[in-house]
Parts: C-alpha cells; structure tokens; sequence
C-alpha cells in the first residue's frame, strides 16, 4: 500500500502519481492510495471484503466534515487464470481509490489502515504526518 498523489488502475496495472510521500499540508491536499492485493491460489473463487480507514495517533477514526468515518470499503473475488499464469502462484489484484482533499489538523500522525477479511498486519498501514503552518 502506498500513498500518493494519484492513483489508478489500468489493464491489471497500478499507477502512481506522486507516490511515497509521508507529509501533507498545511492545509488539506488531495491523497490517492494504491494498493497490490496479492491473493494466494487457495484464496481464489471466494469473496473478499476490505475496509480501508483513516486513523488518528491514538487510533480513533477521523470523521470528515460530514461527520462520518473517512475510509472506503470494498469487495472483490478473484477467478483462478489460465493461460500462462503458474498453477499455485499468487494473483495480484491491483486497486486504487482518491479522495478529495481532507482538511485535518496540523502537527499531527495520520495512519490509513487496510483490513482485509477482518484481518489487518503491521505492513497493511500507511503512516503520514501533516505540516504546521509555523
């Protein structure tokens, strides 16, 4: 999962624009999130569900202005391929979303957190830090 700029998939492809980055601000910028979901061949013909959330430093959920949760969430099922893909080996499934510029607070910690099935791991997170205005 990176942070960047932009993101979008195209042909089973991921693009980045201005990905990496890790300090936004001051002031809100928008923020585009790509992510490789590697699907084991086990794992394939069965539906998964991910949530993806934005976390404060004490791991509460930020809302937007709207008052509800900022994050996406989402499913997807990956059929087995034939061709020249090789029997047993992990599918990617390649999956970008934006959002439009967030406003959120100055000096502090960000984390967006991927779940998949339930589950998230330490690198299913994306840490970033916003800028004071000083």
């Amino acid at each position: 999962m990176m942070l960047a700029d932009y993101a979008s998939v195209s042909d089973g492809k991921l693009t980045l624009v201005g990905g990496g980055w890790c300090v936004v601000g001051p002031g809100p910028a928008p923020c585009g999130i790509g992510i490789m979901f590697e699907v084991p061949w086990s794992h394939t013909d069965t539906e998964h569900n991910f949530m993806l959330n934005l976390i404060d430093a004490d791991g509460h959920a930020v809302t937007g202005p709207d008052g509800n949760n900022i994050g996406f969430h989402g499913s997807f099922t990956v059929s087995r391929p034939g061709g020249e893909h090789p029997e047993g080996a992990d599918i990617n499934v390649p999956f970008a979303v934006n959002f439009a510029p967030i406003p959120l607070p100055e000096s502090r910690t960000f984390e967006w957190r991927l779940f998949v099935d339930g589950e998230t791991t330490d690198a299913w997170r994306a840490t970033f830090w916003t800028r004071s205005s000083r």
